[in-house]
């Protein structure tokens, strides 16, 4: 009997110690959603983007979601996963317990001189936490890694491209010099192409806009005085003898008042 209870004894300590012993989720790449929250264009995106950041950084970044930290401070699990998967110096893991309401980044020491935990910290709490704590996961993942790959370019100096990620746009690059030498080409199109073509009688009488005087004026002025005072013939008569002399000079005066009447 004495043998029995103790046999029974040590299958509810073995019990309890399994029972004890946290879970930790193995390592499937890039992204480890143990707890099934993430869609399957969000596990594209971060597998795009750690990709991205690796290429550009050297940095293996990871990101891990679980139900629960079986007991477990977020730190003290994150560093024993840390410890399984065999992560070294240069990266950065995101830890996500959805079950817990807890989420955090542990980098190793190499990331943390670079990125401090408080920078770590602050993105966090800036762009991640509100989304979350409203159990939108994947909106909580697409609003942090834009600010993330922006922090990452500053500390190491690297151009990490989102690419359309995360529904998020890459801001043009303006050619300025292109963009003036084309501007300023279709500013002298246009400037040549209102140009009006005018004809011979119409610039001839174009008037000057400010003191209603121009060349064409004096020409046509001395023209019609001409018609008016021209020569006499040898009877004493004005103009060509036909009798018309009268009547010309007088269409000629009229298109005098009428050339310099500026109203």
């Amino acid at each position: 009997m004495k043998k029995i209870i103790c046999l029974l004894l040590a299958l509810l300590l073995l019990c309890s110690t399994a029972l004890a012993t946290p879970r930790y989720p193995n390592k499937l790449g890039e992204v480890t959603d143990a707890a099934a929250v993430l869609s399957q264009s969000t596990v594209k995106d971060l597998v795009k983007f750690a990709k991205e950041v690796d290429d550009e950084t050297s940095i293996d970044f990871y990101v891990v979601t679980v139900d629960f930290l079986d007991g477990e401070t977020l730190e003290d699990y994150a560093a024993a996963l840390r410890d399984q998967w065999n992560l070294h110096g240069n990266d950065l893991m995101l830890l996500i317990a959805v079950g817990e309401d807890k989420f955090g980044t542990f980098g190793g020491e190499g990331f943390d001189r670079k990125v401090s935990p408080q920078v770590q910290e602050k993105l966090l709490n800036t762009h991640f936490a509100g989304p979350f704590l409203q159990q939108n996961y994947n909106e909580a993942i697409a609003q942090y890694i834009p600010a993330l790959a922006t922090e990452l370019n500053k500390a190491y100096d690297e151009n990490i491209k989102l690419n359309g990620l995360f529904g998020h746009t890459e801001a043009p690059v303006v050619n300025w010099a292109e963009e003036w030498s084309q501007r300023w080409a279709e500013t002298n199109v246009k400037v040549h192409t209102d140009v009006k073509v005018k004809t011979g009688l119409e610039r001839v009488t174009e008037e000057d806009k400010d003191t209603g005087f121009s060349l064409g004026k004096v020409i046509l002025t001395v023209f019609l005085l001409m018609v008016i005072f021209g020569k006499k013939d040898r009877r004493g008569r004005h103009g060509c003898g036909c009798g018309c002399a009268p009547f010309s000079s007088i269409l000629a005066a009229l298109g005098l008042w009428k050339l310099w009447d500026n109203e």
